[in-house]
């Protein structure tokens, strides 16, 4: 009989745990953030999801049936318009910045490329402007 449920978190957890190792240890070995084997067990998370898998020799069908199909697919995911590609963005693991670069074409920040600039002829980067300094008179401003 095909499961109609996902496995329980607390059960994931302990067969990780048998089997020696923690979520924070799988996540980390696959390049993923610490807290992508938490966040696994909540919601989709298919990076996080397919190493916990793996390490535990099994398919994420078998784990999260209501996620995966039998071939491992995610179930649901629609492509929209705004992002045509159904797995951008899924995998959280930090990029070098070589594979940044491969990315982006360059190894300038995509969101601030004056910082990556300033920050390569060794400019520091200023964080706040203290052009005024705060008045204190003891009483409380909304």
């Amino acid at each position: 009989m095909a499961r109609t449920k996902n496995w329980h978190a607390e059960d994931i957890k302990a067969a990780v745990r048998k089997r020696g190792k923690t979520l924070i240890d799988i996540g980390l070995e696959a390049g993923l953030h610490r807290t992508a084997g938490s966040h696994a067990l909540r919601a989709p998370f298919p990076s996080a999801q397919i190493a916990i898998a793996n390490f535990l020799g099994l398919s994420v069908h078998d784990i999260w049936p209501l996620w995966y199909d039998q071939s491992g697919q995610r179930i649901g995911l629609l492509k929209s318009k705004r992002n045509p590609n159904p797995n951008a963005g899924l995998c959280h693991r930090k990029k070098s910045p070589s594979e940044l670069a491969a990315i982006f074409g360059s190894t300038e920040s995509p969101h601030h490329p004056d910082r990556s600039a300033r920050q390569a002829r060794g400019e520091g980067v200023a964080v706040f402007s203290a052009a005024t300094p705060a008045k204190s008179d003891g009483a409380h401003h909304a």
